[in-house]
């Protein structure tokens, strides 16, 4: 009896001091008093009752809690903040997992737990035991000067009424600020506002509401808008509110006639009170207006007035993509009240209209942002990493939280900050809940099958009944999302040259049992999986003749006319031109275009071999080797001019350019960035790990193999782990130059960087921003690279192996794979140049004997591959000590990344050979 009053005199005077730790667990058995993990409320709607806790902080362990019944909601009254995510053992806030989805608490409004997996609507089954409200905030006289936190708490399944729901009520009950952070709410449905309805009378200017790090998806509205933000009360003053970093992904409104699927934000008292809301770095994707709404209001996001007062937007570093019916960032029926009043780096498929003038460095988006939507990967593409607005007012540091919604860091190393909520790292990367929106994603791309030896239906459905032709994959009428498997084998073209209409990604280097692009081995893709096209429909050219037998030539492979297209896994070979480009042919505006893992050679062209002047975007080459093409001007022109319509950046990597002869006062390749009327779009090139040797120009005097010019500081161009050698001019002297600017009547103020480099560099070059470090100054008479015939480093290339700097080389753009398919890093430090020296497994290495048994990558920091035409039984890994360590039946790919670094041996069994192979674990 006495320890019994000893609690209880403890409790009650626990309960009324600040921070005060009230402890809610499902599964506790103890005491259920909440005065620790053991002896844990069971009910949140408990805890929440205790009269004495004002001020207090209430813990709950995963699992899920729900209201005593539907009429009674968990009444927050006492100024209590809620913060969920524990595993029921934490005893602070910060030994909480660093991933904020982890250990979810759910507040449920499903009190049967009876749900459809289903989007809720007006008719779905099984609500009546659905509470209309979860969570209630209501301050009484001894709350209202307490500011709350709701952190990490998942609201779901609440039906006609709002999940989370606060009104104080007029008199002196004010509710300070409500900080909502870490919080889900899904699948909530009510006439309107079922996520969120959150009314504020605060008097004073204390950003009275905040909503960071959270996601909204898949809540349905009658009328609109899963949440509001209302002010209600005459204050007379600013109110400023802070949404930042949050996922809006897949809401929708039923009515035709009906908008604001997303949010409402309402100044309803008059007056010159002014709402402004601070809207950064939020993802808005598969919302769902109405069929019916005017275009003023066509937005997932609604601002409303009543009389003088003002609701306003500041909008930074949002992506707005997929939303149905939608045509502008906000909608308001009163522009004069309503409207963004600044913005920055905001992007969208639309142009937008309210507040226009105010909106700065837009971006458009012809393709999906995100790394892939059809499975609700909304990590944003490489190319919105990094463009946002990082300074106020772009995004207030101050303020909004300094991680994404993930609870990555929000900002890069360098302070840089992407768009969206979310923001990209390369390093152990939160990668968030998951299954966000699963009922609303797109259907994913359809794919079509080629194989020239399929004898199925031949309708491409599948590898069995492949097309055998690329005219019979019908590739100008695809729809956007579509891709184009084609098995390794010999494909020509019989009804002229392809046009790209739509955003497809077309791949070659496959086997014919691959169900992914990512299922190949890259490094056989061009040799043993080789998808070659061929221009040569007879088969009769004579190799390094260009005059004879080419009057059966294809003139011309693919014209590009579209958006986002990706080109990955070939041989184009044999195409023969007089005029324009024979591989990729462009002619109207195009932005975003990748091609990969790819070989280009002997082919032909009276004028340039690619001739690109009106791209936008990104234009990568990523794992290329051009070589053996003969062109009578130039191999490649990258032009950015009044054309493009925003900013030009291209990036090489792992690219060779090799052996090519070409006639070009500008030399082989030309970055070239014209005369702009609207200055300020940016004009980048960075070649990184391209080696560019053994190319002639016939050309009489100019020696550069790459010219650069720019008539403004807009033009940037960078040089980085590369190699330039043995390049020749008139038809055969040595070039004494390699990078120059011989066309400064276009421009010579450009930026020239060059990192890490065996390269001769003009003054023309110089005369402009230029930055340089470790650049190695070679004589090609006397010096060798010590080269093989392939232009890769052998043991004695001293100039080119472990000579890079990793810095400048990011795996996440560029991939971990040279040009021949092997490892990037060998021995720790990158070489220079296209390839690596001495990593295993070569695309040449790859012909195998029956005998034969191969591992790559080896050194391998994760998985390592079994290469070998035998059978394989078993595989048993043991270390220098002789112990297993583990052991694989039928596997032809171990995962070695949870073993500690060393030196390892991999005993492989198969059905011909027992062989042992030692391998580096880095």
């Amino acid at each position: 009896m006495k320890k019994t009053l000893l609690l209880l005199t403890f409790l009650v005077f626990g309960f009324t001091q600040a921070q005060t730790i009230i402890y809610v667990d499902v599964d506790a058995t103890g005491a259920n008093n909440g005065s620790s993990w053991a002896n844990a409320y069971t009910s949140l709607h408990s805890a929440l009752g205790i009269q004495t806790i004002t001020g207090a902080q209430i813990w709950i362990a995963e699992g899920t809690y729900m209201p005593v019944n539907k009429n009674t909601p968990m009444l927050n009254q006492y100024g209590v903040s809620i913060y969920g995510g524990f595993v029921g053992t934490e005893t602070s806030l910060s030994q909480r997992s660093t991933d904020p989805w982890a250990h979810p608490v759910y507040l449920t409004g499903d009190l049967a737990l009876d749900d459809a997996n289903e989007l809720p609507s007006a008719t779905s089954a099984n609500k009546t035991d659905n509470a209309p409200i979860i969570l209630k905030v209501e301050p009484n006289s001894a709350s209202k000067t307490q500011e709350i936190t709701l952190d990490r708490l998942h609201f779901v399944n609440a039906y006609g009424g709002s999940a989370l729901y606060s009104h104080p009520s007029y008199s002196n009950e004010v509710q300070r600020k409500i900080t909502v952070q870490n919080c889900r709410f899904s699948r909530n449905y009510a006439s309107t506002r079922p996520a969120m309805d959150i009314w504020s009378n605060e008097t004073v200017n204390d950003y009275p509401f905040e909503l960071f790090n959270s996601i909204l998806d898949e809540n349905v509205s009658n009328s609109g808008y899963a949440f509001e933000y209302r002010i209600t009360n005459y204050i007379n003053l600013e109110h400023d509110i802070f949404i930042a970093n949050n996922m809006f992904i897949g809401n929708k409104v039923e009515s035709a006639n009906a908008s604001g699927s997303v949010a409402r934000f309402i100044s309803a008292t008059g007056g010159s009170t002014r709402l402004t809301v601070f809207f950064q770095n939020n993802t808005l994707a598969l919302n769902e207006e109405g069929s019916n709404v005017t275009s003023d209001v066509a937005s997932p996001i609604r601002f409303e007035t009543l009389g003088s007062a003002e609701t306003i937007g500041r909008w930074s570093n949002n992506l707005y993509y997929s939303n149905y019916g939608t045509s502008d960032y906000i909608g308001t029926q009163d522009t004069s009240s309503s409207t963004i009043a600044l913005g920055y780096a905001n992007a969208s498929e639309f142009t937008p209209v309210i507040g226009s003038a105010n909106l700065l460095s837009n971006y458009t988006l012809s393709e999906s942002p995100f790394v892939d939507i059809f499975s609700g990967n909304f990590i944003p593409v490489s190319a919105y990493r990094d463009n946002g607005e990082s300074s106020i007012p772009g995004y207030y540091s101050n303020i909004n939280p300094t991680t994404d919604c993930f609870m990555n860091p929000r900002k890069n190393a360098d302070s840089s900050i992407g768009l969206g909520a979310i923001q990209y790292t390369d390093t152990a990367m939160l990668t968030g809940p998951g299954n966000i929106a699963p009922l609303s994603l797109p259907e994913p791309p359809t794919v079509i099958y080629v194989d020239a030896s399929a004898t199925g239906a031949n309708d491409g459905t599948s590898w069995t009944n492949a097309y055998t032709s690329l005219d019979d994959a019908n590739i100008p009428t695809l729809g956007s999302g579509s891709k184009i498997f084609v098995k390794s084998g010999t494909y020509k073209l019989t009804s002229g040259e392809i046009s790209i209409n739509s955003e497809i990604e077309i791949y070659g280097g496959f086997n014919g049992t691959e169900t992914s692009e990512t299922d190949r081995d890259l490094s056989i893709v061009n040799t043993s999986n080789a998808t070659i096209i061929s221009g040569d429909i007879l088969d009769d050219d004579i190799s390094g003749d260009f005059t004879q037998n080419k009057s059966d030539n294809s003139s011309s492979l693919f014209n590009l006319a579209a958006n986002n297209v990706i080109i990955d896994g070939f041989v184009l070979s044999n195409f023969y031109t007089t005029s324009g480009s024979p591989i990729v042919k462009v002619t109207t505006n195009v932005s975003n275009f990748e091609l990969s893992n790819t070989l280009i050679n002997n082919n032909y062209s009276n004028s340039i071999l690619f001739d690109w002047r009106t791209f936008s975007g990104t234009v990568s080459i990523n794992n290329v080797a051009i070589t053996d093409n003969q062109t009578n001007n130039g191999l490649i022109l990258l032009q950015h001019n009044d054309t493009n319509s925003s900013t030009l950046e291209s990036n090489w990597s792992n690219v060779l350019v090799a052996n090519n002869i070409y006639n070009a006062d500008w030399g082989a390749i030309w970055f070239r960035r014209g005369t702009l009327n609207n200055d300020g779009r940016l004009f980048k090139s960075s070649l990184t790990n391209v080696s560019i040797l053994d190319n002639v120009n016939n050309h009489a005097s100019t020696q550069q193999v790459i010219n650069v010019s720019s008539g403004s500081g807009w033009g940037v161009f960078e040089f980085r782990n590369s190699l330039f050698w043995q390049n020749k001019y008139n038809g055969g002297q040595l070039s004494t130059v390699d990078i120059e600017n011989s066309k400064t009547a276009e421009g010579d103020i450009q930026t020239v960087r060059v990192y890490n480099t065996i390269a001769m560099v003009g003054s023309g070059v110089t005369s402009g921003t230029f930055d340089n470090s470790n650049i190695t100054l070679l004589d090609p008479t006397t010096d060798n690279l010590n080269l093989d015939a392939e232009y890769k480093p052998t043991s004695a290339s001293n100039y080119i192996v472990d000579q890079g700097d990793n810095a400048y080389y990011d795996v996440a753009l560029f991939g971990d794979l040279d040009l021949s398919g092997n490892t990037r890093f060998f021995n720790t430090t990158i070489d220079l140049g296209a390839y690596e020296y001495n990593s295993t497994l070569g695309i040449d290495d790859i012909s195998l004997d029956t005998n034969s048994v191969k591992l790559y990558p080896n050194p391998a920091t994760d998985v390592v591959n079994i290469k070998t035409n035998q059978t394989i039984e078993n595989v048993s890994v043991f270390n220098v000590n002789g112990q297993k360590v583990l052991e694989i039946a039928n596997q032809s790919q171990i995962n070695i990344s949870n073993l500690p670094t060393g030196m390892y041996f991999l005993n492989i069994n198969t059905n011909q050979s027992n062989q042992t192979i030692k391998i580096l674990k880095q």
